[in-house]
């Protein structure tokens, strides 16, 4: 029996290689994971996963020979959130 994975979705990037730095140059210091976002934002992890697949979070990347690990940029994170807070 085939495993079924959810598709990515838009707002996704798919990581191929695994280092120090990601494929734009940044430090992975500047990435954080889906828990620490949730705490950042007093959401549960599941709220961050359905902003993902909604297209509705910040954009994320897929890490992992699998891209089944996620981490997203702080860069991102920011600017989500100035957006949000823009009338």
């Amino acid at each position: 029996m085939t495993r079924r994975y959810p598709q990515p979705c838009a707002t996704t990037v798919v990581m191929k290689k695994r280092s120090a730095r990601n494929e734009a140059g940044v430090p992975e210091a500047n990435w954080i994971t889906v828990a620490e976002l949730a705490a950042r934002c007093s959401v549960t992890p599941a709220t961050v996963y359905h902003w993902i697949a909604d297209g509705t979070g910040p954009r994320v990347a897929r890490t992992g020979r699998t891209g089944r690990g996620i981490r997203v940029p702080i860069s991102e994170v920011t600017e989500w959130e100035q957006h949000l807070m823009s009338p």
